[in-house]
């Protein structure tokens, strides 16, 4: 499958292929990429300053287990975890993936003896050229909440999601978040101008 292709102003990536997506998103060169989009996309009160890249592949202890190979996977100086995914083929469990994918991450951080279950907080992020809900919106953020009150049981799980096809805007102008921004502009598949988005 080709990743790149000739254009008058050089050589283009397409970020949504698997190769194209983890040479933009998972090299420690383009690490700035990452964590500019991870900024906007979060808000977070205190932006992330650096991040340090992660082993992608998670074998586990049981031979039985599924092997987990991520797509990027790295943390800040926090603790906090981030995986990010990006998913072009429609999958029915997507939902289920997530989870398990989180789940692991969260897993690996038990410790044996004397440990008091302090958890680093994990982010599963997935941005997907399809929508898996009946009424599909751009963006949904799922956490562990009480489903009486709505209260916040845990803030240690975060997942969530971007299904590319809800972007209904027809020029930069009309994007509302600063997010949408960026996935609109993979449509004209120009890593140059992802760069200055994400500066």
């Amino acid at each position: 499958m080709e990743t790149t292709k000739k254009h008058d102003r050089g050589r283009v990536i397409n970020p949504f292929t698997d190769w194209g997506f983890k040479y933009i998103f998972g090299r420690e060169d383009n690490k700035d990429i990452l964590k500019g989009f991870l900024n906007v996309l979060l808000k977070r009160e205190v932006p992330i300053k650096d991040i340090i890249y992660l082993n992608n592949e998670h074998i586990g202890d049981d031979p039985d287990l599924k092997t987990c190979v991520f797509d990027v996977l790295c943390t800040d100086a926090s603790g906090d975890r981030f995986l990010v995914e990006m998913q072009r083929v429609d999958q029915h469990n997507i939902q289920n993936r997530l989870l398990y994918y989180a789940c692991r991450l969260i897993d690996e951080m038990g410790r044996r003896g004397d440990w008091d279950y302090e958890l680093d907080r994990v982010f599963a992020i997935c941005l997907m050229d399809f929508t898996y809900a009946d009424a599909p919106v751009l963006r949904n953020d799922y956490l562990l909440k009480d489903a009486m009150t709505g209260r916040i049981f845990s803030d240690r799980l975060s997942i969530i999601t971007l299904q590319i096809p809800c972007i209904h805007a027809k020029s930069l102008a009309e994007c509302r978040e600063s997010y949408e921004k960026c996935l609109f502009l993979r449509l004209n598949r120009y890593i140059g101008i992802l760069c200055v988005v994400f500066s």
